[in-house]
């Protein structure tokens, strides 16, 4: 007598993609383990997407927010609809091979582990490239997501109990970083592990993603909201790649809020950290500088 699966259903928010949505939904549908409920929360996109749905999946279960509430809002109450003992997310722009499910709930069941995350595949305009992680185990995976290391946690890879999630769920203060900020905070209250075969695929066709913008706002709070959960020297990171950002960018904004901020962490980081410091404090640390200090920074 074999156990019976635990139950498992995949969460996608969209707003204005039908057409990779339903690329999304296909490779769903393509999982090797079972797959309890698809829902499909759309956050008030101009066209409804539920007609189209109700024609090719009418099996889906589909949520449509009257106003788009944002991204935090669409999956919490995506999964909170869900009866399942597990949840999956996924972006409409994304897909997940056919293995990527069963990996992850194996890995979670055998480790004893409350939330699964994986590397991804990274599909622009055509050009596919593996984004394997390379982790150390002298930190937590939390440090290793704001260090400048080969490693992230992408939403559309979560793997979670449904038990977490009612504990803690996505921000809705949050208009960025949002899965990094449920990450970090799963991270440090629960068991969390990863698999690295880059079986979600993430499409990027274009700067039309959200996430891509500075929101110096969400920003600081997310900051406030987790430095104390992360290393001061993974703080430290974090801001010195916004500071990054916003130089790139020519953010006044954000370059004066960022160098502000690393100040504070004076003496609290490494030596070579500190001289950072004291090169962003008279603005003798510019985009090219930094370019060129990037295998510096991972010491």
């Amino acid at each position: 007598m074999t156990n019976k699966p635990l139950s498992l259903s995949v969460v996608i928010p969209v707003k204005d993609r039908q057409e990779a949505l339903m690329r999304a939904i296909a490779s769903v549908k393509a999982q090797s383990y079972p797959v309890s409920n698809i829902i499909v929360v759309d956050d008030g996109s101009a066209e409804e997407v539920g007609p189209i749905l109700k024609k090719k999946y009418p099996d889906v279960i589909y949520l449509r927010n009257s106003e788009s509430q944002g991204a935090p809002f669409s999956r919490n109450r995506g999964w909170k609809h869900a009866g399942s003992e597990l949840i999956a997310f996924l972006d409409s722009d994304d897909e997940m091979k056919p293995d990527n499910l069963s990996r992850k709930v194996g890995m979670l069941i055998e480790q004893g582990l409350d939330m699964v995350i994986g590397s991804i595949e990274l599909n622009e305009n055509g050009k596919v490239s593996p984004q394997k992680f390379k982790i150390t185990p002298d930190r937590p995976l939390r440090d290793h997501l704001l260090l400048n290391t080969p490693f992230d946690a992408r939403t559309s890879t979560f793997v979670i109990k449904r038990q977490v999630l009612e504990s803690i769920s996505f921000d809705h203060n949050l208009k960025k970083h949002q899965d990094w900020d449920l990450f970090i905070n799963v991270d440090y209250h629960y068991n969390v592990g990863y698999t690295n075969y880059c079986d979600t695929t993430l499409h990027i066709a274009s700067d039309d993603r959200i996430s891509s913008k500075l929101q110096h706002e969400s920003t600081k709070y997310f900051i406030t909201k987790n430095q104390t959960k992360v290393s001061d020297q993974a703080m430290f990171m974090f801001l010195l790649k916004m500071l990054y950002k916003s130089q790139i960018r020519r953010d006044h904004e954000g370059t004066t809020l960022y160098r502000t901020l690393l100040a504070g962490y004076k003496r609290k980081v490494n030596f070579t950290s500190e001289i950072i410091i004291f090169l962003v404090k008279y603005k003798i640390l510019n985009v090219s500088l930094l370019q060129k200090l990037k295998k510096l920074l991972k010491s």
